[in-house]
């Protein structure tokens, strides 16, 4: 304030542009503080998104570890390599293929991020749910279920991922109209 005072004086301002100096100086200050709140904002709002994504990558990294464990439990008096093999191709590619998404996710919008996120998280906790047995009834055997579960799931992430990619559109285009 004192540099202030010391260049009106020296340009002998009136009191009219003091208070207009004065008054552009306090929105001056007032954007500055809202730029600071506006900076800090995405800063709490990336630790959300890192903390969930990291939730959802542990989660399908557990989800196909049990899943693989509980595959293999299933089909301990196998003796062919070859169909474990291929099961194990089968009921690990959903969590590969989720886990592929995450990588391309980082350029994706953040209602697409969001739903790719607890897709992964309900997708490990589904798969688990459902190859531990759990949901299903007591007459189906085990290999059914590690055929269907990866099916459903790769019809889940596909239809999930059309409809993040459709809905962010449409709502917009919603928006618009009105």
């Amino acid at each position: 304030m004192l540099a202030f005072k010391q260049t009106c004086n020296s340009r002998s301002f009136d009191t009219h542009h003091i208070q207009k100096f004065n008054s552009k100086r306090i929105i001056f200050l007032t954007l500055t503080t809202l730029s600071i709140q506006i900076k800090i904002a995405p800063v709490k709002q990336d630790i959300r998104f890192s903390l969930l994504r990291t939730i959802a990558v542990v989660a399908v990294s557990a989800g196909a570890v049990g899943s693989l464990a509980l595959m293999f439990h299933a089909g301990r008096n196998n003796r062919s390599a070859i169909l474990m093999a291929l099961f194990f191709i089968w009921v690990v590619s959903p969590f590969i293929g989720v886990l592929l998404a995450n990588v391309f996710a980082k350029r994706w919008s953040v209602f697409f991020r969001v739903t790719l996120y607890i897709l992964m998280i309900v997708l490990s906790l589904g798969s688990l749910v459902a190859y531990r047995g759990v949901l299903s009834p007591a007459e189906v055997k085990p290999t059914a279920v590690f055929l269907i579960v990866p099916l459903i799931s790769w019809l889940v992430i596909v239809s999930v991922i059309l409809l993040a990619t459709v809905m962010p559109r449409k709502l917009l285009s919603g928006s618009d109209a009105k």
